[in-house]
This record gives C-alpha cells, sequence and structure tokens, in this order.
C-alpha cells in the first residue's frame, strides 16, 4: 500500500484503519503526522457538530411558521431570502474552516517533509534538463531551461497528491523547493520554525514551498524557480 492510498483512507475515515494501513503507518512519519492531524481536525468537527440545540427549537420554528401562513396565506419573499442568507452563511462559514485547516495541514507537512528529508540537502547530483523533464512528466509539468544551481532532483508524495522534491544552492546555504500539484492556496503562506525560513507560494498548477536557512534570500529563489518551471501544455 503506497502514501497515496492511506491518505485517501484517512481523509474518509482516520478513526477506522485496517492492519495495511497501520503496518504503512509505522514506517512512514509523513502518513502518521498526516493521520494525526486528520484525527484532531474530525475531532474538532465534532464538537462542532454537538454544540447544544435549545429544547423544542424545530417545533418553535414550525409554529412561527405556521402562523405566518395562516396570516399571508404564503410565506414571504423577505423569510425566504432570509432563509437562503442563512443556509450560505453557514456553508461559507464551514467552507471557510475547511479551507483553513487544509492549509494550516499543508504548511506543518511541507516542514515534516523537509526534515524527513533533510540527507537530500547533502546530496549533490549532475541534473540536466531532459532527466528533469523526463522526471516531471508524469505531473504534467517542465523545465524550460538547463538547472544551473540544482543539487538533487526526486520525485514525492505531498499529502494527498505526487509531487517533486529539489534542492539548489543559495546564498546561505542550500534550498529546498517542493512543487506540489493539487494543492491548491490562495495566497502567499509562511512557514514558521525556528531553524527554516519557508515560503509557500499559490501557483497555476497548486502551490509552491521554498525554505532554506533564516536569512535566505527564498523570495529571489521562489522567482528564479518559478520562471523554470511550467504547465506542460
Amino acid at each position: 500500500m503506497n502514501c497515496l492510498d492511506v491518505c485517501r483512507q484517512l481523509a474518509s475515515d482516520p478513526d477506522h484503519l485496517d492492519q495495511k494501513i497501520q503496518t504503512h503507518l509505522q514506517s512512514c512519519a509523513q502518513c502518521t503526522f498526516y493521520a494525526l492531524e486528520q484525527k484532531k481536525f474530525n475531532q474538532k468537527l465534532q464538537l462542532a457538530a454537538n454544540i447544544d440545540v435549545p429544547k423544542a427549537l424545530a417545533e418553535r420554528i414550525m409554529l412561527r411558521q405556521s402562523i405566518e401562513q395562516q396570516n399571508q396565506g404564503k410565506i414571504s419573499k423577505r423569510s425566504i431570502v432570509a432563509v437562503a442568507a442563512m443556509l450560505l452563511v453557514t456553508v461559507g462559514l464551514s467552507a471557510s474552516l475547511l479551507f483553513t485547516q487544509s492549509v494550516s495541514i499543508l504548511e506543518s507537512v511541507v516542514t515534516t517533509h523537509i526534515k524527513n528529508e533533510k540527507h537530500h540537502l547533502s546530496e549533490f547530483k549532475s541534473i540536466s534538463q531532459s532527466q528533469l523533464n523526463l522526471m516531471l512528466s508524469p505531473l504534467k509539468l517542465l523545465v524550460t531551461t538547463n538547472p544551473q544551481k540544482m543539487t538533487y532532483a526526486g520525485t514525492c508524495h505531498i499529502r494527498k497528491h505526487n509531487g517533486a522534491h529539489f534542492v539548489v544552492r543559495g546564498m546561505q546555504g542550500k534550498v529546498t523547493i517542493l512543487v506540489m500539484p493539487g494543492e491548491f492556496i490562495t495566497t502567499v503562506k509562511k512557514i514558521n520554525d525556528r531553524k527554516y525560513k519557508g515560503l509557500i507560494y499559490p501557483t497555476s498548477y497548486g502551490s509552491m514551498a521554498v525554505v532554506g536557512e533564516v536569512d535566505e534570500n527564498v523570495e529571489k529563489i521562489y522567482q528564479e524557480f518559478n520562471r523554470l518551471v511550467k504547465i506542460k501544455s
């Protein structure tokens, strides 16, 4: 069982895991972290859903509606608009909660992934443009020029999607770049960590995390790398 299958199961039912998934979690720190975050998220949703509703609330609403119908012959347009507005607000708040939680988990996943894969920072490989494009082809991405400062490139699994892991030389040391198709965000997100400085940028295909030493100019590296990676037409 691979990480993608495990994450799908964790997203749908994190409280009931079969033996195959439990075995996978014993050897995969990233999926274990994701499992814990999913459990915490589900607990928050359950707490929100368990808010006590005043007794006989439904009966009171139906009684009031019945009286209005008798007095007016039908529900007023104002009532319909009010109910619709209330539903829209409820849906909007729920979607906002889910999206905020998703982004927060993404920031933590990026940090954990880099720490678990820190051995790539000490690697040095000669990487050609053709090799990169072959690697990125399943992700429907490509590089437009030959990379000059890259010391490592490989595919990886980021939460629910396959992505790419790169290491380049920065001004202060090695910088990790995670290309994450399908992980969409709306604004730039900051990674808060004592050792690393990083940002997650929204892209047309998902998002891109750039993480380096505390004094590294990650914005400049992002601008350079974002021009390098494009969607495959």
